[in-house]
């Protein structure tokens, strides 16, 4: 696997990422919701919660998560091809450890997105 490989790939799914993304931005913009929680006697907000809304953010969450997902599954496949070259010409071992890292945080922190948000 050469450095222009790599960069291809990567070059890659940056520009159907920038995609998804800008196709989101263009088709369903997000908009500003603001919730005032407390206010004075005449009208005047004092506590209020705002937030960015989109109407049909769960498909382009999927769309996101599942790009990102097959990425962490490329990175593994291209982990378990390096594994057996000699440690002075891959860093197979470093690897694996950013995809575990990077697939223990999508484990974990997508439920949790869910639970909060």
């Amino acid at each position: 696997i050469t450095v222009g490989e790599t960069l291809t790939i990567v070059g890659m799914f940056l520009v159907v990422d920038v995609a998804i993304l800008l196709a989101w931005t263009i088709s369903d913009p997000l908009y500003w919701v603001r919730n005032i929680s407390l206010e004075t006697q005449f009208g005047e907000p004092l506590s209020s919660q705002g937030y960015c809304r989109s109407d049909n953010w769960i498909l382009w969450i999927s769309l996101i998560g599942s790009l990102h997902f097959a990425i962490l599954g490329i990175s593994c496949y291209y982990s378990y091809v390096s594994w057996n070259l000699p440690p002075a010409l891959s860093g197979a071992k470093q690897l694996q450890l950013a995809v575990v890292s990077n697939l223990q945080i999508y484990l974990l922190g997508v439920p949790v997105l869910f639970l909060v948000g």
